[in-house]
């Protein structure tokens, strides 16, 4: 193998020109402009390869353009941030982020695809992030997935923003990418979320959910039906973010009811009994042709009630916030206030017991930040 010094002297005799990359005010040694002989030279000698870490691809999740989950199903899973790269945002519902960036979905895609069709993903782990991720070069069929999305435009560059983070050459080949390839189409993703993402917008969406306008319900009206299902009169009322586990219901054929339904309706039928007001502010239908809507008693969510009581699962991180992004996320912040319910999750249990369709997965580690 070349040494490093007679590859810098080959390097400089085919005409390359030094890059000055600085980190805290400190040069990085031995990066060059690359292109040409230059390029196959420095491909020829990879003093990292060595460290890189097979992934099995079965046990890889794409969260989005620079994020990525491994691990087994119902594991804890290792959060690799890709280096070197900002892909534009999506949606994150479990971590109540609601918005799509523009290109984020396309970026996500781009990169699903690619892993998708590589015959090998390997990374090369560079310590880790102040969320606790692990910072990392991502290699598909060797090549470096940051050069990929930023040749697609799919990416800003961060090198020149946080260093290289040991790895000077591989820092070389990102900001050529940025500098060769096409100038994003997207605003920066870091100046996106500060407006899209930031404590006050989050702040000022509660401040509108909360000031919406409530109906008040006749209380002689209602009637109930299990924790999560009551009627207000002839409207049959689905309470949103929540799932309450199933009571049995032998008029629609289906004998069989889920450990702690019946509790989990008898706390509903309590908790809108002996309230003084109950109020409801309306959603969107649902497939089943009820109706989605927020439930009040004493003016407070009956949805964080149930939540808190353990008998409830958060459906927000499947479903989204359904146009109440500030109540979305206090149900999210409920559910993790507490140990997690002493029953399955309704949405698998019916899967399993009723033969509805099996759910969807929601995100995984979804308390993780993805971006």
């Amino acid at each position: 193998m070349l040494r490093p010094s007679l590859l810098a002297a080959l390097v400089l005799a085919a005409g390359a020109s030094p890059l000055r990359a600085f980190t805290g005010g400190a040069a990085l040694p031995f990066e060059y402009e690359l292109g040409g002989l230059q390029r196959r030279l420095l491909d020829a000698v990879r003093p990292e390869t060595a460290a890189r870490v097979p992934l099995d691809k079965s046990l890889l999740y794409v969260g989005d353009g620079d994020t990525f989950f491994y691990g087994k199903k119902e594991e804890p899973k290792l959060n690799l941030r890709v280096l070197g790269v900002d892909a534009p945002e999506v949606r994150h519902y479990g971590a109540g982020k609601f918005e799509d960036q523009e290109y984020g979905p396309k970026a996500r895609d781009y990169v699903r695809g690619v892993v998708q069709r590589a015959a090998r993903v390997d990374y090369l782990p560079c310590g880790k992030d102040k969320y606790g991720r692990t910072l990392a070069h991502i290699f598909v069929d060797g090549r470096l997935l940051a050069v990929k999305l930023l040749q697609r435009g799919y990416a800003y560059e961060t090198i020149s923003q946080y260093g290289d983070n040991g790895q000077p050459e591989l820092a070389a080949r990102i900001l050529a990418a940025a500098r060769s390839g096409p100038a994003p189409a997207f605003e920066n993703p870091s100046l996106w979320r500060k407006r899209m993402w930031s404590p006050e917008k989050e702040q000022a969406e509660l401040d509108k959910d909360l000031a919406a306008a409530r109906t008040a319900a006749d209380k002689s009206q209602i009637t109930f039906q299990d924790g999560d299902t009551v009627y207000f009169g002839s409207l049959e009322i689905r309470i949103l973010g929540i799932d309450t586990p199933e009571i049995a219901h032998p008029e629609y054929d289906k004998p069989e009811g889920q450990e702690y339904g019946p509790e989990a309706a008898e706390f509903t039928r309590q908790a809108i009994s002996r309230a003084g007001k109950v109020e409801y502010v309306l959603g969107p239908g649902d497939a089943y042709g009820r109706v989605l809507a927020h439930v009040f008693v004493d003016g407070e969510l009956l949805s964080l009630r149930l939540l808190k009581a353990r008998l409830a699962y958060e459906t927000v991180s499947r479903y989204g916030s359904s146009g109440f992004p500030g109540y979305a996320r206090l149900i999210l912040e409920a559910f993790r206030s507490v140990p997690k319910p002493p029953f399955q999750n309704p949405q698998y249990w019916r899967w399993e017991h009723w033969k509805q369709p099996k759910p969807v997965p929601p995100e995984p580690d979804a308390e993780a930040p993805l971006f």
